[in-house]
């Protein structure tokens, strides 16, 4: 008689732990359904939206390369964190175990054709295809390239040591107009 009660007691406690787990997917399940007809190509936004699509740049500086008076530049290593939201990757983390970031390759997403104006590198993408982003469940999606940058900067040394330069590093879009 023991034993049968001491029996349902474990089925019982064994259904009850395993009653939700029939509406919880894997995070497999989340990137299947995420990228299943998903086309990097398109820009995610809202089909009746048209607001700007919103691009946050920042860019952090870990050194300075070169500075060359003769040339008028500037060359930097730094990498930059861009940031946008794709309406078309958002989720709720409780249909998927708490999932709430997923790392993705950037070539199986949208992002931005980002450049570095008045660059005196070879004028190329920032992002590299071969890179990784991170999604948030709310579709945030945010990215980190890194390289060196060299821009034309109006050099002035009138009061070495004690000058101060100010060299700008604009981004912009290749193919999109920006506001």
């Amino acid at each position: 008689m023991r034993f049968g009660v001491y029996f349902f007691y474990l089925l019982v406690v064994w259904a009850l732990d395993n009653l939700g787990d029939n509406d919880t997917h894997t995070e497999y399940d989340l990137h299947k359904r995420l990228f299943q007809q998903y086309n990097s190509n398109l820009i995610p936004r809202r089909m009746t939206s048209s607001d700007p699509f919103h691009v946050g740049i920042e860019l952090y500086q870990m050194s300075i390369d070169e500075i060359n008076e003769l040339r008028q530049t500037i060359a930097i290593t730094a990498f930059l964190e861009i940031e946008w939201t794709d309406s078309l990757l958002i989720w709720e983390p409780l249909e998927y175990s708490n999932v709430t970031s997923i790392n993705a390759k950037v070539k199986d997403i949208w992002t931005p054709d980002i450049v570095l104006r008045r660059t005196l590198d070879k004028q190329s993408d920032i992002i590299d295809a071969d890179g990784h982003a991170v999604i948030y469940s709310d579709g945030r999606i945010i990215m980190w390239p890194y390289g060196r940058f060299t821009v034309s900067c109006k050099i002035l040394i009138g009061q070495f040591p004690f000058d101060e330069q100010t060299c700008l590093f604009d981004f912009m879009s290749w193919t999109n107009p920006s506001s």
